[in-house]
């Protein structure tokens, strides 16, 4: 028997939702921004090279100041966005390590040379990880066939659902000795997923994440003043 006609566009519906989610979510919202930022109101949506969508802006001035070098601050924790019970402040330390070092290499590959004193052609980078969450997965589709449902709903009181990890980074680029904002940014990511509310985050899960960022900041540089010629 072919489903009522109702029944199927609601069917469509929730298809579509599915498919289009991941893209539609991909930008972080208003409610998320932690508050690192001075001002948020001038970013802008960005699409990358790898499809994936960032919000960015860049100071026009920045192409006409003659900077030479780059204090790079590591990378910080918003300490109340991050405390999860799936969250070790060893694995913090070890995520923070990673985040550091990726940059500190790319910054290698600039015209700008590394110091750690400001000065009138120094910037300054400022980065946080502003939210690491933890979210039970959504129901998808597929489960929703009663017996699935009801399957899905004991897991998750019992605490075997599937956690999807969302990362979230916030950076600005300063003038080192006026504070003036080069440039600020903001995006969020996917880790591995947990298989339950018990399962601990590790450097492991952040690994395929904190690649692709790597990658994505990297063909960035290749657009920016501070490519190597």
């Amino acid at each position: 028997m072919l489903p009522s006609s109702m029944a199927f566009r609601t069917i469509l519906l929730l298809s579509f939702i599915v498919v289009t989610g991941c893209a539609s979510n991909e930008i972080v919202k208003k409610e998320s921004f932690s508050g690192y930022l001075p001002d948020y109101s001038k970013l802008q949506p960005v699409e990358l090279d790898s499809n994936r969508v960032v919000l960015r802006w860049v100071n026009p001035a920045l192409k006409q100041r003659t900077y030479k070098q780059i204090i790079i601050d590591p990378v910080s924790f918003y300490q109340e966005r991050t405390q999860q019970k799936q969250l070790d402040s060893h694995v913090l330390k070890q995520i923070q390590q990673e985040i550091d070092v990726k940059i500190i290499n790319l910054a290698k590959t600039t015209k700008l040379a590394l110091t750690t004193k400001s000065g009138p052609s120094v910037l300054r980078l400022q980065s946080t990880i502003a939210a690491i969450k933890m979210d039970r997965k959504d129901f998808s589709v597929r489960e929703l066939i009663p017996i699935k449902l009801l399957i899905a709903a004991i897991e998750a009181a019992a605490g075997g659902r599937d956690y999807i990890v969302t990362v979230y980074f916030e950076y600005k680029l300063i003038d080192s000795t006026t504070n003036e904002i080069m440039a600020i940014g903001v995006r969020k990511g996917k880790a591995n997923t947990l298989a339950n509310s018990k399962t601990k985050l590790t450097l492991n899960d952040m690994e395929d994440l904190l690649n692709d960022w790597e990658i994505d900041w990297e063909t960035s540089m290749q657009s920016s003043p501070f490519k190597m010629k």
